[in-house]
């Protein structure tokens, strides 16, 4: 998810109004847009996913930016269907920023870690109101921003306890606790990891964590380097990668082991019977060129697992990127990689978003275009497909292409079958942004509906995704702001 490294590297920082208000917008009439487009969904249930839970993470399905170890982007909960929607929004200024990852306890409230140039900013909120209920200062990132730089803990995850894991900016590793309720509270740091000694000097730690199934906690380096911590002892283990190799993106992991994708290869790496690091396996892909919406080489995906034993990501090929199926179980013997598939329009065609990751499906938007921080969706190439993997294995096929044009990546949920994305009335003069909730059916492609939702720049949300929640509520972070949304009905 290089969209990341944008935005820390170029630095957020406008104008805007005291933290606290609600952001300015128009309504829909006001605008001369519609307030709703298409037909009230009728929910086409799929069965909910089946990922093994991994025993040292949270265990409910909203503790990572992608909700599950396997970064699926796929969750089994109620969400809109079409009905009113009653909206809210919360500037969060100087005091918070841009809100990229957002997390939802089992008490109800929402954490998110936010950018505030130089330093990055972990909060609680009201699930509701959108009030900042404990603010806590993370350690300043370099400044000035350093282009790719993704330092200062985006990737955390919710441990076992339901507590944020946290890599911070000067490589401390620290593990808070939320003390307090709806009324108010602050944080405490309950456990803290140094880690410095263990890497080489002005070495630009990655904020991505993952726990493994034996509750070491893995990260990574932009320099090529991957390692874990183990709570237990304290030891570090460090493995370094080729020379030449940075990591961007997010981890992932299963039983077996943890993955990532270079900025040249897709990685397996676990630790052997004496806890040292070793890679299982590394598949190379067509890093590509520098294109438009990207700030680096390399696939702009961090991997999504499916099943037992596939991972896919996308590459950053010419002309055409292609969405990558490989097996991943370590003992596979062969050639790994199952299909290789061109998707979007030639010379516009890149992804700096997740895939979906639903049984044997995946789903991809197309970023080309967009330009972090501010970009405009009239700028982006067209694009949405659906892959399915065969059976049989012997490679993939696209089921449907949709020509919707969005830079959140997607969300499946599995109770009413809806993809949920961001988009705008691409109709409207540039200088006016009428931002939508859209919904496409997962089964055929179709567009279902489009709720309006706000105006202005306020409300772009940079590539940012949706996070979903128990009681219906999606969250989601924009320049410098957060929204929130769920049906009057539910």
């Amino acid at each position: 998810m290089l969209l990341l490294s944008g935005l820390l590297g170029l630095g957020i920082w406008i104008a805007l109004p005291t933290r606290g208000e609600v952001f300015e917008t128009a309504t829909a009439g006001e605008l001369g847009v519609p307030e709703f487009i298409g037909t009230v969904a009728e929910p086409k249930p799929l069965p909910p996913m089946t990922i093994p839970q991994n025993p040292f993470m949270t265990d409910h399905q909203f503790g990572r930016i992608h909700h599950d170890t396997y970064n699926s982007a796929v969750v089994d909960t109620i969400a809109p269907l079409g009905h009113e929607l009653d909206v809210s929004s919360r500037v969060m200024g100087t005091s918070a920023g841009l809100c990229i990852t957002m997390t939802v306890a089992k008490n109800g409230i929402v954490y998110a870690n936010c950018i505030s140039l130089p330093a990055m900013r972990l909060v609680a909120l009201h699930p509701h109101t959108l009030e900042i209920l404990a603010l806590h200062n993370l350690p300043a990132r370099p400044f000035p921003p350093v282009k790719g730089d993704t330092s200062g803990g985006v990737y955390y995850y919710l441990n076992e306890d339901d507590n944020p894991v946290i890599l911070n900016a000067d490589n401390h590793l620290q593990i808070f606790e939320y003390q307090g309720d709806l009324t108010g509270g602050d944080w405490e740091i309950l456990e803290d990891y140094d880690l410095n000694p263990y890497l080489p000097e002005d070495v630009l730690t990655q904020s991505s964590v993952i726990p493994d199934w034996d509750g070491r906690i893995w990260f990574i380096a932009q320099q090529g380097i991957v390692g874990y911590i183990d709570r237990a002892t304290e030891e570090v283990q460090i493995l370094t990668l080729p020379e030449g190799e940075v990591i961007q993106n997010d981890l992932a992991a299963d039983p077996e082991g943890v993955y990532f994708a270079s900025d040249q290869a897709l990685y397996q790496v676990s630790a052997d019977s004496n806890g040292i690091p070793q890679i299982d396996w590394r598949e190379v892909y067509e890093r590509g060129v520098l294109k438009p919406s990207k700030v680096s080489l390399g696939s702009g995906t961090t991997p999504t697992l499916l099943g037992d034993d596939l991972i896919a990501i996308g590459d950053n090929d010419s002309p055409q990127m292609n969405a990558l199926v490989y097996h991943r179980s370590a003992d596979f013997e062969g050639d790994r990689l199952i299909c290789k598939v061109p998707v979007f329009g030639a010379d516009e065609s890149t992804t700096e978003g997740t895939f979906v990751g639903y049984d044997r499906s995946l789903v991809l938007v197309n970023t080309y275009g967009y330009e972090v921080p501010r970009g405009d969706l009239r700028d982006v190439a067209s694009g949405m497909v659906r892959i399915d993997i065969r059976e049989d294995l012997s490679g993939c096929d696209i089921v449907w292409e949709s020509d919707i044009v969005t830079v959140a990546p997607p969300r499946l949920v599995t109770s009413n079958g809806l993809l949920y994305v961001y988009t705008i009335d691409m109709d409207m003069p540039r200088d006016v942004q009428a931002w939508y909730l859209t919904t496409v059916d997962f089964a055929t492609g179709e567009t279902v509906f489009s709720n309006y939702l706000g105006s202005g720049e306020m409300w772009n949300n940079v590539m940012v995704n949706y996070q979903m929640s128990p009681d219906g509520t999606v969250y989601m972070g924009t320049l410098n702001g957060i929204i929130a949304f769920k049906e009057t009905a539910q």
